[in-house]
């Protein structure tokens, strides 16, 4: 956490460069600057959290009733959740809180985020000795380094990304509200219903909500190939800036058609954006696209 209160102080900064290299550290600790976030909110947001971390620590912390029963996540599981995280996004998230508990996470999670007080994420894994575990910890270490951030259509998708199952990344995100699965079942339930009693066109006409859900999904998932592929272009790694784009940028971005020059513009009026332009150009890493 030393290291932490380095970067905060340099927030403060007069110099420019070292709040980029503050915001860079913080970044790669999983403690990402929300979208219009300002500076000074951003501060005050991680001086606050440290100080609940601390407590949580020390067994002094006011939310402890919350993870009451739990036992701590062991440091080797935690290490390697956050090794997998840093593969896919660049950021390290091994000072997040987490247990283990059944009574946490119910019946059909097998890990879950708890949103403290808006600030503090607090992780719980069902089970810790699976060989999925690591992933599962990765999962919501991903959900907790966005909760500075307004809800997405692509909330289950990067998260999604760290786990080994096929099904889980290419349906996932379609699982992000409940709402979408069971209106798209309760569509094609339906549309069979009225087939079996002779009204086609009454069942052609209930296909139309999972119709235009999996229509929904095609467009997400094309607009994510757009910026992926207008960020490998212009020289930069990809799903780290994806993931920590919001989804308005997302469609600006995919709209764009010189994807450096809006880059370039976003850094010129956003910390934020100047710090992703160079953290993650693949050229200033030594990394020359294809």
């Amino acid at each position: 956490m030393k290291s932490l209160s380095c970067h905060i102080q340099g927030l403060a900064a007069d110099n420019e460069q070292e709040i980029a290299d503050a915001l860079a550290g913080l970044d790669s600790c999983g403690i990402l600057i929300g979208p219009n976030e300002s500076l000074v909110h951003f501060r005050q947001r991680i001086e606050k959290l440290i100080g609940e971390i601390g407590q949580i620590r020390r067994g002094s912390s006011r939310f402890k009733d919350i993870y009451a029963g739990a036992y701590p996540i062991e440091e080797n599981l935690r290490s390697a959740a956050a090794d997998i995280v840093w593969k896919f996004y660049k950021f390290r998230p091994d000072w997040m809180p987490a247990w283990v508990s059944k009574k946490h996470t119910g019946i059909f999670s097998e890990g879950i985020l708890y949103e403290i007080d808006g600030l503090l994420p607090a992780i719980f894994l069902k089970k810790a000795g699976t060989l999925r575990s690591a992933a599962i910890l990765a999962h919501e270490m991903c959900h907790a380094a966005k909760m500075p951030y307004p809800d997405s259509a692509y909330e289950e998708w990067f998260p999604r990304r760290v786990e080994s199952s096929g099904f889980r990344r290419i349906f996932g995100n379609f699982f992000r509200r409940w709402q979408i699965p069971a209106l798209a079942i309760v569509s094609f339930e339906a549309c069979a219903v009225l087939f079996i009693l002779g009204m086609p066109l009454l069942g052609m006409l209930a296909l139309a909500p999972a119709a235009a859900l999996v229509f929904r999904e095609i467009t997400l998932r094309a607009r994510l190939r757009r910026v992926r592929d207008k960020l490998c272009k212009s020289g930069y790694d990809p799903l780290p800036i994806m993931f920590r784009m919001d989804d308005n940028e997302m469609c600006l971005l995919a709209k764009s058609r010189d994807p450096k020059q809006w880059i370039e513009d976003m850094s010129k009026s956003s910390h934020r954006w100047k710090m992703y332009k160079t953290k993650f150009s693949k050229r200033q890493s030594g990394e020359i696209p294809s």
